[in-house]
C-alpha cells in the first residue's frame, strides 16, 4: 500500500484500458488533501491492483488453486 505519484496509471477492469490516476481523483472529485492520504494498493512489482472505493485493475494473471480474500474499504 502506497501514496498517489504523478504518472501513476491502472488497467480497468471495466474498460480495459489505461487511465491516470489523477483522472480517477478528478472525476471522483477528490481534494488535494484527499488525493495524498487517499491509498493505493499494489503488488510485489509495483503494478497497481486498487484504489479504494475508485477502481480495480484488470489482472493479466489469474491465480490458480488460491483462496480469495475479499477486502473492503470503509472510510470513516
Amino acid at each position: 500500500m502506497r501514496r498517489w505519484k504523478e504518472g501513476d496509471r491502472i488497467i480497468s477492469a471495466g474498460s480495459k484500458k489505461h487511465i491516470l490516476i489523477s483522472d480517477l481523483f478528478i472525476n471522483n472529485k477528490l481534494s488535494m488533501i484527499a488525493k495524498l492520504i487517499h491509498p493505493i494498493i499494489v503488488d510485489k512489482t509495483d503494478q497497481i491492483l486498487w484504489v479504494p472505493n475508485i477502481a480495480h485493475a484488470e489482472l493479466k494473471i489469474k491465480p490458480i488453486n488460491q483462496k480469495m480474500k475479499v477486502i473492503e474499504w470503509i472510510q470513516a
